[in-house]
């Protein structure tokens, strides 16, 4: 279905059988590093092109999106910074703001922080292609800046905001 993430639902529907017999094959796939185990239900396929390490080419941003479906969400503060074109330096820890309260967590090697904010604070948002062929919700310019405003321990401080905002 030309998707690099799936659930074990999703895979079960494609092979076929019970929950505990896909669940096996997916197993065996990841021992022989064919998939990689995301978390709990979700996997990444490891394309042949990846050679002799088994590491997915999955967008860290489209992992987001893949973990937190079909709860709200949008990729906020520094990472949102990061995908606007408005920051001077790398970005190593993705920042996602959801209203689902989630444990910073590592995946692939990429450190998660979850921001929890109530469901009637989710506005500002837009969808933002991150690669050709897949799109997630981040926040818009104006939310951005207003994010490391209120948090700018998330983004590197104020001067960084300032930055932000001059470069755009």
């Amino acid at each position: 279905r030309d998707r690099p993430i799936f659930s074990i639902a999703e895979a079960q529907a494609e092979i076929g059988g019970d929950y505990g017999a896909v669940l096996q094959v997916l197993r065996r796939l990841a021992r022989a590093g064919w998939v990689v185990r995301l978390t709990a239900g979700r996997y990444a396929i490891v394309p042949l092109s990846s050679g002799s390490t088994t590491a997915p080419q999955v967008n860290r941003y489209v992992i987001v999106r893949e973990l937190l479906d079909p709860a709200p969400y949008y990729v906020s503060h520094d990472s949102a910074m990061d995908i606007h074109n408005m920051l001077t330096r790398p970005v190593t820890i993705v920042t996602v703001t959801s209203p689902r309260r989630l444990a910073t967590r590592e995946i692939l090697g990429i450190p998660y922080r979850f921001v929890y904010a109530p469901p009637a604070a989710l506005w500002g948002h837009t969808l933002v292609w991150v690669t050709p062929y897949e799109q997630v919700v981040v926040s818009d310019l104006e939310r951005t800046l207003l994010d490391g405003l209120s948090r700018p321990d998330l983004c590197a401080g104020v001067s960084q905001v300032a930055t932000a905002l001059w470069m755009r």
